[in-house]
């Protein structure tokens, strides 16, 4: 049994963390959207992680690109041309079994106007060239996340037309975002000196009554891209327990192409209490292979919890942690 002390009221325990890093791209690719369906709508701007720019292929010079995706018929890897037609199509294609300029060539030779290769994890690289022998494709070309590329190939399977944008601007969608913060004058403002809160929960819903919802950072921000056709919107906190009172429980915002609107809220407080969570996690396990678990405690009361430690016991299957 290991025995770790933390301090309130958050506190983050790493036993095993693993750092990867992105290429610089050659070309950029500033924004890639999602427009439909409205459950996947959504806006990314390079450098966030969510996407990255290939180190080959087209940029956006000459205007940007917006089409409906499109698999392989056969082979989602597409490394082998297989009959599919992707004319005024992007190819949704899934890194592996080939080089990335192959598979891209092969897409960009069966009519793609720009393709995107999902990666096998939740990170993201610049593609490198490892087919220097064959020419550069000359359509636009980002990698995506795993849980982004999941995510719209799951849309397609149910029928779905996914329909997305690479551009040098927001297309269609305005940013909402702002900070939420401890509010120790009860002055009901969130004033930049005030400590941050982590992990609550903001929501944004538009004029249809679609809803989406972020997590608060660790410096208390969050930032949701809002499509401008649903707006005005109604932003507000979810609180994690009722001893917190948001401070407003709401307000609202119309949002305009390419705008951003700035929404604070003060986490005021509603009653005097403790509220201690503990969590252990681990995205995967294998056997025989260094794994990653993450150990976390936080403390959602009101009020400073003193001497908090936790407990972990791993199963004996595991090697001991040192």
């Amino acid at each position: 049994m290991k025995r770790f002390t933390s301090w309130p009221p958050v506190a983050m325990l790493l036993l095993h963390a693993a750092f990867v890093s992105a290429q610089a791209p050659q070309v950029s690719i500033p924004y890639f959207s999602i427009l439909s369906p409205e459950f996947l709508a959504n806006m990314y701007q390079e450098g966030d992680g969510n996407y990255s720019t290939a180190a080959f292929g087209a940029d956006l010079s000459n205007g940007d690109v917006t089409g409906d995706l499109k698999t392989a018929d056969v082979d989602s890897f597409f490394c082998t041309p297989d009959g599919t037609d992707f004319t005024g199509k992007i190819a949704l294609l899934r890194r592996g079994v080939c080089t990335f300029k192959i598979k891209l060539a092969n897409a960009e030779a069966a009519g793609a106007i720009a393709a995107i290769v999902i990666n096998n994890d939740n990170t993201v690289i610049s593609m490198a060239d490892g087919a220097p022998a064959l020419p550069n494709p000359g359509i636009p070309i980002i990698m995506v996340t795993k849980t982004i590329g999941d995510a719209m190939m799951q849309a397609m399977s149910q029928g779905e037309t996914v329909s997305v944008s690479l551009s040098n601007a927001p297309a269609g969608f305005g940013l909402v975002q702002g900070y939420v913060r401890h509010d120790l004058d009860d002055d009901c403002t969130a004033d930049a000196g005030e400590q941050p809160v982590k992990n609550w929960l903001v929501g944004l819903q538009g004029a249809s009554g679609s809803t989406k919802i972020r997590n608060t950072d660790a410096a208390g921000r969050y930032a949701i891209y809002a499509d401008t056709a649903d707006s005005p919107y109604t932003v507000f906190v979810i609180p994690p327990n009722a001893g917190w009172a948001p401070c407003p429980a709401s307000t609202s915002v119309t949002v305009a192409l390419g705008d951003t609107a700035q929404v604070d809220f003060a986490a005021q407080v509603a009653s005097d209490c403790i509220e201690l969570q503990a969590e252990i996690s681990s995205p995967l396990l294998r056997r025989c292979f260094d794994n990653t678990f993450y150990a976390e405690v936080c403390n959602n009361g009101t009020l400073t919890a003193t001497g908090v430690y936790f407990d972990v016991t791993m199963a004996p299957e595991f090697d001991a942690i040192t």
